[in-house]
């Protein structure tokens, strides 16, 4: 997933990958890397094959590892690289296949077809202030808000609903809409300003 934090769309964004040998079946220079959009088109992109010790030095403090394992390095790495373009607070998804270089045969990496389904099991979470219970259920979704005050319970649903651009490239804008039976209001409280509606 890559992801624009930006309230601005970004256009011709690098984006770079380090796939190990924890990616692939062994040796990750074996093989081809693919980059595909979730409509299982293949991206422009370009894959370098380096020696994990040169990237001792070029690594950040928190992720750099220690000398020993610097100087011991022989593993190879694949440094994959390619460009996206992303409209203000979107994201794309991508998807990442290993094929082999001598024939066209894949390493058995799918493209997904669908999104996982989250498993709603599990107990509902409570959020509360003097004003307001807020209830969560186990998967996240809003469900329902009570006010204490007015002893009033109002129960919700929330549906998530992406938007793409006309070209279909596979970016969304990751929002969700919350659809309740009630009047639309404004729930100020929980540090929470969610403006809901029917």
């Amino acid at each position: 997933i890559v992801f624009n934090s930006l309230s601005w769309g970004r256009r011709g964004e690098a984006v770079e990958v380090l796939l190990g040998s924890e990616d692939a079946a062994g040796d990750p220079c074996a093989y081809a890397v693919v980059v595909y959009t979730r409509q299982s088109r293949p991206v422009s992109s370009q894959a370098e094959c380096t020696s994990s010790a040169m990237l001792c030095g070029s690594l950040g403090p928190e992720s750099q590892p220690d000398r020993d394992s610097c100087s011991a390095g022989n593993s190879t790495i694949v440094r994959l690289q390619f460009t996206t373009a992303l409209e203000g607070l979107a994201y794309g998804l991508f998807y990442i296949v290993f094929e082999r270089r001598s024939s066209s045969a894949s390493t058995g990496a799918r493209i997904p077809s669908a999104h996982p389904v989250t498993d709603g099991s599990g107990e509902d979470l409570l959020l509360s202030n003097d004003c307001l219970q807020v209830t969560f259920t186990a998967d996240g979704h809003l469900k329902q808000v009570f006010h204490k005050h007015r002893k009033r319970t109002y129960t919700f649903s929330q549906d998530y609903v992406e938007y793409h651009s006309d070209q279909r490239n596979g970016q969304g804008s990751g929002a969700y809409v919350m659809r309740t039976s009630i009047f639309p209001t404004l729930l100020l409280g929980l540090g929470l300003a969610v403006l809901v509606g029917g």
